[in-house]
């Protein structure tokens, strides 16, 4: 089996506005009786985030959106960023992209850096400007237009205040050349910074720079391992990935079926492509499982759906 090259840099919405809490349910209880009994903003945007994500709750997009409202009417900045994501992308509600520009906008003038971490991923997810000829141009056209510079601006105003996911995306930009000359140097840098202070996506990013001695790296896959394990351990679904690849082809691991579809497991719940067509495999072949077909096309029917070309042909096959 040849190991399915993973991209050094790709873009992550990072809608997943999560924090680290030791004993999430009591946290959960915590605030949930100060937004309701003191009607506290901070509490609200916390419990919205929460049912946004599935954190110590059940994933639940009206009660999120509940929430949210509830902090925004008392002008807390960062809900009204998450809740203007929500319209904007259409995260389990209607997509109204208008709508959650003008209360990301909003936030980020305020200098909320929630804010100007989402009005950079606007400016980065917009769609490019048409060339129109004439009366031709489409009267509801916005004017608001994919511009890498500006997601940079506003990334970097985010990361000025210590937003991670922005300086996350910041090393992504420099990885790609986007709104920024290629440079896989500062990349690795932002990636360094973000994945110290936590960001799961930033880990498994370096990791893949010490797999391939990139950016000035001396190629370490101890050092690799050990970023993808904790990014991995926090929900990173490529980080999953690579670590089941490992258990599979005991590159690194000792050859283990069983704990490599168990990884392959936790990043196919996330829609990775690359773990449902390994899943598939895994599942065709009675690997550390009894043979099984019916799951087996299953997971090449999504790996499919998901943009795995390859697994195409043996989804329409079975």
């Amino acid at each position: 089996m040849t190991r399915l090259i993973v991209m050094i840099s790709l873009f992550l919405l990072a809608i997943n506005t999560s924090f680290a809490v030791e004993n999430i349910e009591a946290f959960f209880d915590e605030q949930y009786k100060k937004a309701t009994q003191q009607n506290d903003a901070e509490a609200q945007f916390y419990l919205g985030r929460m049912y946004l994500n599935g954190e110590g709750v059940k994933q639940d997009s009206t009660k999120a959106m509940e929430w949210l409202e509830k902090a925004t009417e008392q002008h807390h900045m960062s809900a009204q960023a998450v809740l203007g994501s929500m319209y904007f992308f259409g995260n389990g509600i209607d997509t109204n992209k208008q709508k959650g520009k003008e209360l990301i906008e909003k936030s980020a003038l305020s200098g909320d850096s929630i804010g100007q971490f989402y009005f950079g991923v606007l400016y980065e997810e917009a769609e490019p400007q048409k060339t129109y000829k004439g009366i031709e141009k489409n009267i509801d056209d916005s004017g608001f237009y994919q511009d890498f510079v500006k997601a940079r601006e506003w990334y970097e105003k985010a990361a000025q205040q210590g937003n991670m996911q922005a300086t996350y995306n910041l090393g992504v930009l420099y990885a790609n050349g986007r709104g920024v000359e290629k440079d896989e140097f500062k990349a690795r840098k932002y990636y360094e910074i973000a994945a110290k202070g936590g960001d799961r996506h930033a880990k498994h990013n370096l990791a893949i720079m010490y797999y391939n001695g990139y950016a000035g790296l001396t190629k370490d896959l101890a050092k690799g391992v050990k970023l993808d394990i904790e990014a991995a351990k926090q929900g990173s679904p490529l980080a999953q990935y690579n670590l089941g690849l490992f258990f599979y082809e005991g590159t690194y691991f000792k050859q283990d079926y069983t704990k490599a579809r168990k990884s392959f497991e936790f990043a196919a719940a996330q829609n990775e492509a690359g773990s449902q067509y390994m899943l598939a495999i895994i599942y065709e072949q009675g690997l550390g499982v009894d043979k099984d077909p019916e799951r087996a096309r299953h997971y090449y029917y999504l790996a499919c759906q998901n943009g795995y070309e390859e697994s195409c042909t043996q989804a329409n096959a079975n």
